[in-house]
């Protein structure tokens, strides 16, 4: 009948080794504009805010789809409750299969087929006590998280421009064409005879 999309704040990973060398440059969680599965509770991490609610969708209504469910946009302020190095967002689902049973694929559920999905962030520092600007965006089959933040200073940025800026071009492109497919009858046909 519906789903919810659920999400927390964490660092994961570890920045130093045991020498004292910062090695963020050199991990495989760099910011990337994609998110990837993993199951949270297997990974080094630390959660620096309590679950919060990002999207709800009402699968019930006949006219779903023409009211906008295909994309949408989320901000909220996001309570800090740890101090730490905010590097990524973890999300999840929550299906309301309707007559009350619902399936949920948080870290904290029971183990289920799913993964929980990450998107990683532009590092920034996060004190407890304190709210986040976030926001997040979904188009169809994908959900992007983004910080809004002052800008970082001096602080080492350990990801490529140029590269961000190709993949939000695709993405865009991407976009563009899944709702021409989606809407489309004869593109849709079109594409899967390709």
């Amino acid at each position: 009948r519906g789903a919810a999309l659920r999400a927390v704040l964490v660092e994961l990973g570890e920045a130093e080794t045991g020498d004292g060398l910062d090695v963020r440059c050199l991990g495989t969680r760099r910011f990337q504009p994609d998110y990837y599965g993993l199951r949270l509770e297997e990974e080094a991490h630390r959660r620096l805010s309590a679950p919060f609610d990002v999207f709800d969708f009402d699968f019930s209504r006949a006219s779903a789809l023409a009211d906008g469910y295909l994309e949408g946009a989320w901000r909220g302020d996001v309570e800090v409750t740890a101090t730490g190095r905010l590097n990524a967002v973890v999300f999840w689902h929550v299906l309301d299969l309707g007559d009350g049973a619902d399936l949920a694929t948080g870290p904290d559920d029971a183990e289920t087929c799913w993964l929980q999905a990450c998107q990683p962030l532009e590092e920034v520092s996060v004190e407890q006590g304190t709210r986040l600007a976030l926001q997040a965006t979904h188009q169809g089959s994908r959900c992007t998280f983004s910080v809004d933040r002052a800008p970082a200073g001096d602080a080492p940025e350990f990801y490529d421009h140029n590269d961000l800026a190709l993949h939000n071009e695709l993405a865009a492109q991407s976009a563009q064409l899944e709702k021409t497919v989606v809407f489309s009858s004869e593109a849709r046909q079109e594409a899967a005879d390709a």
